[in-house]
């Protein structure tokens, strides 16, 4: 029987506004003539770090919600050792690569060359330039970057992570910063003016969230909120070893704008929250969701059958409302295409697997919006 657990809180280095503004850097190096090189200021979103040495098999972000143990705990097995874990991460990233190329998505990769030499030589190759974080090792939001910042372009606002940044004005170039935990943009779902913030379940509004909504109201934006997930933490072997509360609701559902213009989210059908020592149900869970999403006008879409690829509901949807997600997951792509149209879905050409079960990771973690009006701007 897992114990009920409590994770504690990270230690993070700061990132200084001077720094952030600084970090910016054009690809200066002879480029192949059939590549494509985007415009310094005109790559709308972050990819991650290629760093592919994860923990392996150590109780260290290993972790699944409590309804995809099963799915989750064969491909575990399935991984015999750390190269296959490597060359399956390498395989997967060089996928979301060319998924996003493929929807003509103009982004730059963090810390290009500070991860596997081998894949940051080829996408210097295909043009891709690079944003350089000042640290000195490879951190875990360099990798995942979605977990430094929500960039709300709809606001021009920046929710940032308030134990990563340390930015003292309310305004740089242009853009208002709020620092919050809801800056760390796992705890976030955000699709043009609508938004889904994590909760511990059954908390009370704390001052300072009062505070941040309040702001996101003021700029016209629409939020409820949605309670932690119940997750598992594995132990090496892939047991489970404690339940706990996760923060990041983008492992278990995706918020998206539909075709129809209406606002959609896509939920783990087999989502779990509640106490630690009295969880809810699957349907009183679900139901929980279906309330606070009605609030703003949200629609919740559950699928029939268990997820067959971890965190495949992680999708990401882009400004021109093209969408990236896992392969694998057919019943999961249909629903996305009635909502979306077929010829708006790009799936990766691979199943992604390495990355939820070694990295705690889904496909919202690796991608994020670039805050253009603060990374731009080159002094």
């Amino acid at each position: 029987m897992p114990i009920i657990k409590e994770l504690p809180l990270e230690k993070h280095p700061f990132i200084t506004s001077t720094e952030l503004k600084s970090s910016i850097q054009s690809n200066q190096s002879k480029r192949l003539a059939h590549t494509i090189h985007y415009p310094p200021d005109d790559c709308q979103y972050l990819l991650g770090t290629p760093y592919f040495n994860l923990n392996f098999k150590r109780d260290i972000r290993q972790f699944i919600p409590l309804g995809q143990y099963k799915q989750a705990l064969r491909f575990f097995k399935n991984t015999h050792d750390r190269s296959t874990m490597v060359s399956g991460l390498k395989l997967e990233y060089r996928s979301i690569v060319k998924a996003l190329m493929d929807l003509g998505i103009r982004f730059r990769v963090v810390d290009m060359e500070k991860g596997d030499k081998e894949t940051g030589r080829l996408l210097r190759q295909k043009g891709c330039n690079s944003l350089n974080l000042p640290y000195g090792q490879i951190m875990h939001w360099q990798i995942f970057p979605r977990d430094m910042f929500v960039y709300i372009k709809k606001a021009n606002a920046l929710l940032v992570h308030s134990r990563l940044f340390k930015i003292p004005s309310p305004v740089l170039n242009g853009c208002r910063i709020i620092h919050t935990k809801w800056g760390e943009g796992g705890r976030v779902l955000l699709s043009g003016d609508h938004m889904l913030l994590s909760r511990v379940p059954g908390s009370g509004r704390r001052a300072q969230e009062a505070k941040v909504i309040s702001q996101l109201m003021d700029m016209g934006i629409k939020a409820a909120f949605l309670p932690y997930a119940l997750f598992y933490g594995l132990s090496p072997k892939g047991e489970k070893a404690f339940i706990f509360h996760h923060s990041h609701i983008d492992l278990s559902a995706s918020l998206i704008k539909g075709k129809d213009g209406e606002f959609h989210l896509i939920i783990d059908p087999d989502y779990r929250t509640g106490p630690l020592s009295d969880p809810l149900s699957v349907q009183a869970s679900l139901d929980l969701v279906r309330r606070n999403c009605t609030e703003i006008g949200v629609k919740v879409h559950v699928l029939r059958e268990p997820l067959n690829v971890p965190f495949s509901t992680a999708m990401v949807q882009f400004g021109n409302g093209k969408i990236l997600a896992t392969g694998g997951d057919d019943e999961l792509l249909e629903t996305i295409s009635d909502i979306v149209s077929s010829e708006n879905i790009r799936a990766t050409d691979i199943p992604i697997l390495q990355y939820p079960v070694f990295g705690g990771a889904g496909l919202h973690c690796l991608v994020t919006e670039n805050p253009l009006p603060i990374l731009s701007a080159i002094d």
